[in-house]
């Protein structure tokens, strides 16, 4: 378990495109729930855009392949992912109102 903003987090340590798959398409389909127009390009770029580089992403001796090429982008953050007004406007975390985060309404006071 590891705490981090605010609440308790919970995961297991897995590796492989079987692990990768399903997160990246729940994380994508939480995107789209918030904002159903984002095109196949909008994706990419939200991807690429939130996605992290570490030692395990980056060095050939620790990525199981040799291939820093399978890392892709790197690890992609859903934490750190856009937030959307009402109308699908994308808008800076700390604008006040009503906004969609990870797809969730939220007032920001």
């Amino acid at each position: 378990m590891v705490t981090l903003f605010d609440r308790n987090n919970y995961y297991g340590v897995m590796n492989g495109t079987s692990m990768a798959s399903p997160n990246v398409t729940g994380i994508v389909a939480i995107w789209l729930q918030a904002k159903p127009d984002l095109t196949y390009n909008d994706v990419r770029a939200l991807i690429k855009e939130t996605s992290r580089n570490d030692p395990y992403t980056t060095d050939p001796t620790l990525i199981p392949s040799g291939n820093v090429m399978q890392a892709g982008w790197g690890k992609i953050d859903a934490l750190d992912a856009p937030v959307y007004n009402v109308l699908g406007q994308r808008v800076s975390p700390k604008t006040k109102g009503l906004v969609i985060y990870k797809g969730r309404k939220y007032v920001n006071r």
